[in-house]
């Protein structure tokens, strides 16, 4: 604002004002503009953002701008703050200037500063960062949305059981409908929290996750066979010392063909006499356990999975839990369709990847309004140049290469640090938050420079296009 205003400086110079009145000036002019920006940006955060953020994110934030008075202290202290960090050195520095080289056009400001430069090569390195950020949880997104839960979980429903004493009862009457195909029992389920035991194999103890559960209840999940056999509920060993095992199992004991090997749980000797394929227990943030099935007896089951004739689980499920009301009629019925297990965690991470999604956005908007900024300020300081330029028979591909070659430097810069961070900070976050994830490769890396590239390109490119269709006689006339 300043820049475009030094002639008037050096007239009030001239008749008399004094620097700390300048400096007055310009800070009280800034704290106007900062004032109207603070006043526009509330409002579009009430009613824009902030609606937009919460359908997004499926949140429900709400800001209470007439009550809560921490918001107008914070606002109040956030406009003090910017007003002088953004006007105060400014004023002062403008204001230093001496009238005889302001009036006679040789005090040259803005057209050199490292600063601004340095700003901007930031700018458009947290846009990177956050470009490749969003991609990069898009893809994870995609790879887990679409990653195979190692079961079928189509056509079931789990049920709880409240009391031990009422699982029989349940059992029975939900076998006796007409939709139920099989009716299976387990102490915990697949898709929830799966206790953790210590067993000892060769003298050497491990943790593992320990599934109890009916006989028939891998089956019912159609879990894949990888050597051995299933459970078999007419053999008395099966369902009272034998034991499944899933290949994580195999990989932690460091075992190849582990049938009829023994092991250890509960000081208690068991058969090893199937493996299955790794499947997840929980969401795929975790990586998969070593897992141990155990046939048990109901004693222990606290819920019950029903298996559903094709395509009639979600239709069945008033039904269930009718019978399930009539049964215990004092209990809270927490039924869910076994498909749904990860709903929760499933919308936790969409909501995730569209705030990064949404920030990565914000940050190539803010990196082309600064970029924006510059140029305009460096087209003011270099306008007259670029029109000698044209008079002498300059073309515009000319001009064009002597405004892109500093704001491609600054692009590549910020593209080097930007890819440099993005794979250290956010392949570093995908391996805490994710264990299984697309991690930052090229496309990422790539799509975020081609996309700021873009955005130089066309910024830089419609100054050049007023400068192409400017009319130097105009502009020059003054000389």
């Amino acid at each position: 604002m300043a820049s475009r205003r030094l002639k008037e400086i050096g007239v009030r110079k001239v008749i008399g004002s004094r620097r700390s009145q300048l400096v007055w000036q310009f800070l009280s002019e800034n704290l106007m503009v900062c004032f109207f920006a603070l006043f526009l940006g509330c409002l579009l955060a009430a009613f824009i953002f902030l609606p937009g953020f919460n359908e997004i994110a499926s949140k429900n934030l709400k800001i209470d701008l007439l009550r809560d008075s921490n918001i107008w202290m914070f606002l109040g202290g956030m406009l003090i703050f910017v007003t002088l960090v953004s006007g105060l050195y400014p004023a002062i520095y403008v204001s230093s200037f001496k009238p005889i080289n302001i009036l006679k056009g040789n005090q040259k400001i803005g057209s050199k500063s490292i600063l601004t430069s340095v700003l901007l090569t930031f700018q458009f390195t947290l846009a990177i960062i956050s470009i490749v950020a969003g991609i990069a949880f898009v893809q994870t997104n995609y790879i887990n949305s679409n990653r195979d839960w190692g079961y079928n979980s189509a056509d079931k429903i789990i049920v709880n059981v409240p009391d031990k004493a009422d699982y029989l009862p349940l059992k029975n009457k939900f076998s006796a409908l007409a939709s139920v195909d099989e009716i299976s029992g387990s102490q915990d389920f697949v898709g929830d929290w799966i206790r953790e035991e210590v067993l000892e194999f060769n003298n050497e103890k491990y943790e593992i996750s320990l599934l109890n559960a009916e006989a028939t209840y891998p089956d019912l999940l159609d879990l894949k066979l990888k050597q051995g056999r299933m459970f078999d509920p007419d053999l008395i060993s099966d369902t009272q010392e034998s034991v499944l095992v899933n290949q994580t199992f195999l990989d932690q004991l460091g075992l190849t063909f582990p049938l009829e090997e023994k092991i250890i749980l509960d000081s208690l000797d068991y058969n090893v006499v199937g493996v299955v394929e790794d499947f997840h227990t929980i969401f795929f943030q975790e990586a998969i356990d070593p897992m141990v099935i155990r046939a048990s007896p109901d004693t222990t089951f606290n819920y019950l999975t029903l298996k559903m004739s094709a395509g009639n689980a979600e239709s069945s499920m008033n039904e269930v839990k009718k019978i399930w009301h009539e049964t215990v009629p004092r209990g809270l019925f927490q039924g869910k369709l076994q498909t749904e297990v990860f709903d929760r965690e499933f919308s936790d991470v969409q909501g995730v990847r569209n705030i990064i999604l949404f920030s990565a956005i914000l940050a190539v908007i803010l990196a082309a309004l600064g970029l924006f900024g510059l140029v305009s300020l460096n087209m003011n300081s270099h306008i007259k140049d670029y029109c000698v330029r044209k008079v002498f028979g300059a073309n515009w591909g000319d001009i064009s290469a002597k405004l892109f070659k500093r704001y491609l430097i600054i692009w590549g810069i910020a593209g080097v640090l930007g890819g440099t961070f993005s794979i250290l900070i956010i392949s570093s976050f995908l391996d805490t938050f994710f264990a299984f994830h697309s991690g930052v490769g090229v496309l990422p890396i790539g799509t975020g420079l081609l996309l700021l590239l873009l955005v130089v390109a066309g910024t830089v490119g419609s100054q050049i296009w007023k400068i192409v269709k400017a009319n130097p006689a105009a502009i020059l006339k003054a000389e």
